[in-house]
Formats: C-alpha cells, structure tokens, sequence
C-alpha cells in the first residue's frame, strides 16, 4: 500500500488506547530513516509529514501491548488481533465486486511469521515494516478507494460495485460493513488528512476542501510507485479515489496531481488547471 497505510494504523493504536493524538515519538532516523519534516511531531503531525520512525514505534505499541511477559509470544497476540482489525478494513481477502477474479491481497497472519522464522523466534521489530504499508502486506488499489470512502464516512463501507443499473433495473446497494473503531477516531483521522492533503499540493482545487495521503510504494525492480488516495469535499464527501502510477517515483507528483484532476472534474465537471492537466498527459515524472 505504502504510506496510506499509516492511516489505518493510526486508528487502530487510537482504538487499541495506546497512543492519543497529543504522543509524541522523537523523529530520530531509527530503525528507518525518514525525510526532512519539523521535529516533535505528535500522531497528527505524523500523518500530515509520513514520519516513518514514528509509525515504526506506533506499530510496535500495538504488536506489544503486555499481555505476555515475553515480547516475541506477545507479538503474536498483538498480530491477531491487528489482523482482526484489517479484515474490518476489507483487507486481505475479496470484497466482493461484480466482476470474477477479484484479488484479495495478502494480509499475513501468526502462522505465516511461524513458518519463516519459527515459534517464538518474531517478534513487531522483525515485522516492523508492516507499520508502512511495506513488506508482505498488500493490497488492491479498490481496497485503497474504499479505505478513503471509509474514512470519509466515518467508519462504514458499502462494498464496492461496478454495475449502478442494468437497463432501467437499479443494482442495489449490499449491506453496509463497520468499522469497529470510535467516530471520534475518525473525525481526527479526516482532520489529519486535511492537512496532509495540504502537503500534496499538486493536488489541491480552489475552493474544494480535499483530505488526502500521499505515499511511495516499493518497487524492488526498479523505480518506485506513486500512489494518492483522497477524499472530497471534506465537509460533505462526494468522492473518494486512490492512484497509483507505476513507477512515477514520490507520491505527491504523479499520483497527487492525478488524483487531483479526477476530483476536480468529478465534482466541476471540467478541469480548470490545465498546466496539471498537460503534466499528467505528458508523463514525464
């Protein structure tokens, strides 16, 4: 997923009570290293800068929380019920799109890490990298625009659809799915994603308030992948969207300025920044 991913696991440790929007983890290059961004970041800050240390720590709290004394066994409560949490999210398996040979992602489990490195033998600063969005984590780019649309709803999804009408017959909504996280997590969840939607300013319409998240995601072959997910209007949320343009490098280029034209002209109707537009098209990122 890359960053966007730091969303989710921003309300989970909100939900779990290990952290509050006021924790502050110190920015310190370790055990990832991170970009230039102002120091004393609190878990607001952190979303609006993609402070990688502090969602490394972040992920740590919740992988181990003191339910057993030793670390390693305790990371294996910590990642069941972490998994519990993304499966609410509609990660690593179908959501059940009306089209076959939807993918589900992978969301790796206990039995998995047992397998790789034994019983026992794990622990949350072996498997840090998920706390990115990184490692054996991954997803669909619907999952990623229905992760912006849960936001924007404030904690539920209706599972995607592809087919609105069939002829004049209107193909129903199916039954919406929560999220069993506080809306209060999530109204701080659209707040922090206003700012950082901020920092992405490719993507920014006049008078259109937009939540975004920009992100980077890996690519051991070559070049890295741009990737932007956003909602908008902030106020009274019309859209939600997630890009990724292979191998375009930092998310807040190619995908940023993608996503940004989308939303311009779902909610416009035209677009009126063209200088993006022509960036776009050109694709030279």
């Amino acid at each position: 997923s890359g960053s966007f991913f730091k969303l989710v696991q921003a309300l989970i440790a909100l939900a779990e009570g290990v952290v509050t929007p006021q924790t502050h983890y110190p920015c310190v290059q370790y055990p990832v290293r991170c970009h230039q961004h102002p120091p004393g970041l609190g878990l607001y800050g952190a979303i609006q800068y993609s402070c990688n240390p502090y969602f490394c720590r972040l992920f740590k709290q919740v992988m181990e929380q003191g339910v057993l004394p030793n670390a390693r066994l305790d990371a294996r409560v910590g990642l069941e019920k972490w998994n519990g949490y993304l499966q609410q999210f509609g990660l690593g398996e179908p959501m059940g799109i009306d089209i076959p040979y939807e993918k589900r992602g992978n969301v790796p489990s206990v039995a998995y890490y047992d397998k790789v490195y034994g019983v026992g033998s794990w622990n949350a600063n072996t498997v840090r990298s998920l706390g990115l969005g990184q490692g054996e984590l991954l997803v669909t780019p619907v999952q990623m625009a229905n992760l912006a649309a849960i936001i924007a709803n404030k904690g539920f999804y209706y599972p995607p659809r592809l087919v609105k009408k069939i002829g004049s017959t209107p193909v129903p909504l199916k039954t919406p799915r929560r999220v069993r996280i506080a809306q209060q997590h999530f109204d701080f969840m659209r707040e922090a994603m206003a700012a950082a939607g901020k920092s992405a300013w490719r993507a920014q319409i006049p008078g259109i308030t937009l939540c975004g998240k920009t992100g980077t995601a890996e690519n051991p072959t070559g070049k890295d992948h741009s990737a932007f997910i956003a909602f908008a209007p902030k106020e009274d949320p019309q859209i939600a969207v997630a890009v990724y343009v292979e191998t375009a490098g930092w998310g807040a280029r190619a995908a940023a300025a993608t996503g940004g034209l989308i939303i311009e002209k779902y909610l416009k109707g035209k677009v009126t920044r063209k200088y993006w537009e022509d960036y776009v098209l050109a694709g030279k990122f």
